[in-house]
């Protein structure tokens, strides 16, 4: 309460006094109404302006960072784009080099299986990617995977085809000492 208003109400008697005294403080008592609700529309207005400036400082704010939020996502779609065109072309090479390797010692043919996983969903969880190699059990047939049971009179063939391989690389030659058998 207003310090007019209570000096009116409490110091001038408003309520112990009678009619007459009520009556002469009518006036006053109204232009310290008046005083206090025009502060108050005054203060009122004041802090209306206020939300309103601040309602739209975090308007903008959030636009700004909703704008960063959807160049960083793009950002960072286009970072994982390069990474993931990165590491095909190097499994790619190691698929290749698998390729000769296992034809030089007598293979069909072989080669990694690498599909692309999807990316995380946040950015502070592993991507994981998965190999698979494979190798090709007959001329002609397609790729299957290690996992796969194969025919175990070709898994003998090529067993043995990769031991004569070794025993003829090594023909005249001591292994080296850090081979364990």
């Amino acid at each position: 309460m207003p310090a007019e208003i209570r000096e009116l109400l409490i110091e001038q008697r408003w309520h112990r006094g009678g009619l007459d005294t009520r009556v002469g403080l009518v006036p006053a008592l109204i232009r310290a109404l008046r005083t206090h609700l025009t502060q108050t529309e005054q203060h009122d207005h004041y802090q209306q302006q206020q939300i309103a400036t601040q309602r739209a400082q975090r308007t903008g704010d959030l636009e700004a960072a909703r704008l960063g939020l959807s160049e960083a996502e793009q950002t960072s779609r286009a970072h994982r784009a390069s990474l993931a065109q990165g590491i095909k072309a190097k499994l790619k090479k190691v698929s290749e080099e698998f390729n000769r390797l296992d034809e030089r010692y007598g293979g069909y043919g072989a080669s990694l299986d690498y599909p692309e996983p999807e990316p995380p969903a946040e950015p502070d969880r592993p991507w994981r990617w998965t190999v698979t190699p494979k190798w090709r059990r007959a001329e002609g047939h397609r790729m299957s995977g290690y996992n796969l049971r194969s025919n175990t009179a070709q898994m003998d063939e090529k067993a043995v085809k990769l031991a004569k391989r070794r025993r003829a690389c090594w023909r005249g030659r001591s292994p080296p000492a850090s081979r364990s058998r």
